[in-house]
């Protein structure tokens, strides 16, 4: 769960990986609260799928590849 930001958007996929509620309400991060109390079995399936995604998308190999693919485009079309 996190508060609606740029970058928990980017890693929370709403009702897929986790629940994002907007800043200060604390209602909707209650019920939130409530509904993963409530239904472990489908918490531990976005907290999979979560990991997932993290493990994936920011990896140290993802991020190495790409950081690689920013140089080569530099490489392909260099400034000046």
């Amino acid at each position: 769960m996190s508060v609606h930001r740029r970058q928990a958007s980017e890693i929370i996929l709403e009702g897929q990986s986790g629940r994002i509620f907007p800043t200060g309400d604390g209602t909707t991060m209650a019920v939130h609260i409530a509904v993963a109390i409530d239904e472990p079995e489908r918490t531990k399936q976005m907290s999979r799928a979560g990991r997932t995604l993290v493990e994936k998308e920011y990896s140290l190999d993802s991020m190495l590849d790409q950081l690689n693919l920013i140089y080569m485009s530099h490489l392909d079309h260099p400034a000046g």
